[in-house]
């Protein structure tokens, strides 16, 4: 981890899923990642501060919505959340992305969820997975202050104690 930057690490990724992070990532910024390394891609988002999101835009050449490199495609609704329809099921963006993380613990009641309060952020170190309990206080927190700040000092999983 570099200081004051991100935490990815993408060393246990299958290289379809370091490629797909990394064109959705660059999706964020105004473009596709085809032309740039995956690996050179995220180490660049690695130096950017942990503290700032990395919003989804939506491409406008496909009505705001997102073809990632699997072709699934993603569109947002009117509260900003990414999701895609597989079959009949609908599956969110999010859900998707904290499968990425290397060491996510979960017990059976946790839900997914943005420290950040965005639901458009895409950023990994955003997503984690949480109790209802603390899902519903960042809730509460990030409808008194603005959205981007977090609720007290967040850490991820596999992020060290910053204290």
């Amino acid at each position: 981890m570099r200081e004051g930057g991100g935490w990815i690490d993408s060393s246990k990724w299958s290289a379809a899923e370091e490629r797909w992070y990394a064109d959705l990532v660059a999706q964020c910024v105004g473009g596709r990642a085809a032309d740039v390394a995956p690996s050179a891609l995220l180490a660049r988002l690695n130096t950017i501060p942990w503290t700032e999101c990395c919003q989804m835009v939506g491409n406008a050449s496909e009505d705001g919505s997102y073809t990632d490199t699997a072709q699934t495609r993603w569109t947002d609704d009117r509260k900003r959340r990414w999701h895609a329809k597989t079959g009949a099921k609908k599956e969110y963006l999010h859900h998707r992305i904290v499968q990425l993380q290397p060491n996510r613990p979960r017990s059976g009641t946790d839900v997914v969820s943005h420290i950040c309060g965005r639901c458009d952020c895409v950023r990994l170190e955003h997503i984690r997975y949480q109790s209802k309990r603390e899902d519903t206080l960042d809730r509460a927190y990030h409808k008194r202050v603005k959205r981007s700040a977090e609720r007290g000092i967040k850490v991820c999983p596999t992020r060290p104690e910053l204290r």
